[in-house]
């Protein structure tokens, strides 16, 4: 009897889902499709939610968005930038090859650092604090590796520069701007700008 009984609820799931039926992923109660909200997971897999689960998951969404945590949000924000410059900087180095894609891995990482520093929150002042912590870091990292294969290419080429050659800090500062300012960089440093900023975005079920 409890077997026959198991065999018509799943005929009844798979005939309701013929029908335009779906389960609520929270509740695992069946609903007509056109009452359900239907959404992606972390795996970009098709949900449905009904309306009381969506509305205590954005209960639980507006909760990431209270009273963060600043101070430690700038502070893993700030540890994110130095990973990210870091690794910026030594991929440079090793392979003698600036490679600015290494900014969107900067933007990531500042804006975990951000939301895990700020007590796992989104929104507010923490998409302006890790966009700046981006902007800043790209900047410094760019002045590093400038001044780095500058004096680099200079000392390596002896006979092009003479040994009390300098460059006027004028010199360097106009080669620093038309450096990180291309077009193509001024792109690639937005997206990590971006990353840093969506990752801190609310959640919000509609």
């Amino acid at each position: 009897m409890r077997k026959q009984k198991e065999e018509t609820v799943e005929k009844i799931e798979i005939g309701s889902n013929a029908e335009g039926d779906a389960v609520c992923e929270s509740c695992r109660e069946f609903y007509s499709k056109d009452k359900l909200s239907r959404l992606k997971n972390d795996k970009s897999e098709e949900i449905y939610l009904c309306d009381n689960c969506k509305l205590e998951l954005n209960k639980e969404f507006e909760k990431e968005t209270q009273s963060p945590n600043v101070l430690l949000g700038i502070i893993g924000g700030l540890i994110g930038g130095l990973l990210g410059s870091i690794l910026w900087f030594a991929v440079a180095v090793i392979l003698e090859l600036e490679i600015g894609y290494i900014s969107i891995a900067l933007g990531f990482l500042v804006g975990q650092g951000v939301f895990l520093g700020a007590g796992r929150k989104r929104g507010g002042i923490l998409q302006i604090i890790a966009p700046l912590i981006v902007i800043v870091s790209i900047l410094l990292t760019e002045k590093f590796l400038i001044e780095f294969f500058t004096n680099d290419y200079i000392r390596s080429n002896p006979l092009e520069f003479p040994s009390n050659f300098y460059l006027s800090v004028d010199m360097r500062e106009s080669y620093y701007w038309e450096t990180v300012l291309t077009p193509i960089g001024v792109i690639i440093y937005a997206v990590g700008i971006f990353i840093a900023y969506s990752n801190l975005r609310p959640r919000k079920v509609n």
